[in-house]
């Protein structure tokens, strides 16, 4: 029989002490921060580089900067201010050609006279809102104007053609010498007093 002696007898030594394994462990967890240090600085680099190129920009163009925002702001408040002006003008020629349409309803009677249209047309002209004056003188011209029918002359008339009754003779020889030389000169020469039975007396002018 084989003595079980017969195998190689040998041991396994680890040259490595502790503090080696310790070593070569702080050697890789060094190695891997100092890795991640390098990353955390070349960020901090890049940021602080890209904020410095902004900075300068700002810094070298701020009036330019300045100049454009004025510039918009500027716009922006001109296109409310006219939006404004012309919405209260819009409302003003509203209110004035309102009034206006009253005042010519009032005057207008089937039609207006040739002095009430001289003097609203005065009116109109003198209207400083233009979209009002547009509007009044579109109104006017659409108002017709009163037919006024020509008023025919009077006929001469002749108080000398006709008889005249007085109640005594001395009152019609009065009237007869009161108006003599209108008589005479429309063409009468003589006048003669009859009484007419009623006891009046009549004057009757001769030519």
């Amino acid at each position: 029989m084989k003595n079980s002696d017969d195998k190689p007898q040998y041991k396994t030594y680890d040259f490595n002490t502790d503090a080696q394994r310790k070593g070569q462990h702080r050697r890789k967890t060094t190695n891997y921060l100092h890795g991640w240090w390098i990353g955390f600085l070349i960020i901090a680099i890049a940021l602080g580089i890209v904020y410095g190129i902004n900075l300068w920009q700002n810094n070298a163009h701020p009036v330019a900067n300045t100049a454009v925002v004025s510039q918009k702001s500027k716009r922006q408040i001109d296109k409310i201010t006219a939006a404004t002006k012309k919405s209260a003008d819009r409302d003003a020629a509203a209110d004035k050609v309102e009034r206006f349409r009253g005042q010519l309803k009032k005057q207008n009677n089937d039609g207006l006279t040739s002095e009430q249209r001289t003097n609203l047309q005065k009116q109109i002209d003198q209207e400083s809102n233009q979209s009002a004056q547009s509007q009044e003188q579109t109104l006017l011209d659409n108002t017709p104007t009163k037919q006024v029918p020509e008023s025919k002359a009077a006929p001469v008339t002749d108080p000398f053609s006709q008889t005249h009754t007085f109640s005594t003779i001395a009152d019609a020889k009065n009237w007869a010498n009161a108006t003599k030389t209108e008589w005479l000169k429309a063409g009468y020469s003589d006048y003669t007093i009859t009484a007419n039975g009623q006891g009046y007396y009549v004057l009757r002018f001769l030519k």
